[in-house]
Order: structure tokens, then sequence, then C-alpha cells
């Protein structure tokens, strides 16, 4: 997922890409965007809010804390150290096995009944978050924040496009990938 993120701070306004990191601003203590964004996905969360509030912040979900008076050198540090995290987390796991279908997560490589599978980066964040996430219905936009790079809002449209392919490349022998209607799509393996 890439936010475009736009912070004012006491000092400066900060604008930057993320990807793969939610930035969650909290002057109220109000969290119940925190707390539905942790239901939904488990995507970095960095909340900014008041150092008060950082334990109820990590209590609702948040992955980091930092203060609304930041510098931008601890923000960019701060979401490195969110990423590396995440990376060491994903890859605990060097690979995912069927009994058909092998993906190995460090170099990227897939293989349905030992032939070498080319997919595009998009179909390939696609499979690998269905297969991690097998028997588990993925809901629609939570398929464009963590498979779809750079989605538009309301890009079912590229989503089915991936599917698509994913489902001709693959065959029906490997896995089988299920579209629930107005609701998202479960991987079932075959």
């Amino acid at each position: 997922m890439k936010t475009s993120t736009s912070i004012n701070t006491k000092n400066t306004s900060y604008s930057r890409k993320y990807r793969d990191v939610y930035i969650f601003e909290c002057s109220n203590g109000d969290f119940t965007k925190l707390i539905n964004m942790r239901k939904k996905s488990d995507i970095c969360i960095l909340a900014i809010c008041d150092k008060s509030l950082f334990k109820d912040a990590f209590d609702n979900g948040a992955d980091s804390c930092i203060e609304p008076d930041f510098i931008k050198e601890e923000l960019d540090a701060r979401i490195r150290a969110l990423k590396r995290r995440q990376k060491e987390m994903r890859f605990k796991d060097t690979a995912l096995n069927t009994s058909k279908m092998s993906i190995d997560l460090k170099n990227g490589h897939v293989r349905v009944n030992g032939n070498h599978i080319v997919l595009s980066p998009a179909e390939y964040r696609t499979l690998t978050y269905l297969l991690l996430n097998k028997g588990t219905l993925i809901q629609k936009r939570e398929m464009e924040m963590r498979a779809i790079a750079n989605a538009p809002f309301g890009s079912d449209h590229l989503i089915n496009m991936h599917l698509y392919n994913l489902r001709k490349k693959l065959g029906n022998n490997a896995v089988k990938i299920i579209t629930v209607p107005r609701r998202g799509f479960v991987l079932e393996i075959v």
C-alpha cells in the first residue's frame, strides 16, 4: 500500500509516500479508526499522538508511535524499522508449499507440478497473500491495499484482471481462487 500522507507538525509540513505503513494521527484519544484498521489488515501502523497516549495506541494495535513534533529523520527511521521488522516476519518461513505448488518467498519463484511459472509482481503479491491466508475470506479493499501497489480506490477491475491471469497461469489443479460476490476472495488448496 502506498499512502500519500501530508503531516503538519509544529514546525513543518511534511508530505511523503510510504509503502506498507499506515500513518494514524490521533489528537483526541479516539482510536476507533486504528482498531478498525487493525481488524482488517496486518499492515504496519505508525501512530502520531501525544506521549500520554502511546500506551493506548499500542494497546489498540499501533506498531510504533511518534509525537506530533517529530523531525523528518526520526519519522523516516521509524518507518524503515517497521518495514524491516515486517520483512523479517514475512520471510520467517522461506517457502509456501502445497502438494502441487511451491513458492520460494526469498527468491520469488513459483512452481506448479515442478514447472516454473512466470508471474507479474502484482500477481505474485496477490498469490502469496491469498496463500498465506488460505481458506479465509479476503475483502476486495484489503486485496487492493495488500497486493496491488498504487491501486486507486475502487480498482476492482485490476483485482479481477490479476485473478483472471493467476487462474489462467496456475490452472485448476494447484489452487482454486473463489470469488465471493460483493465480498471478496478465498483461496482453496486442490
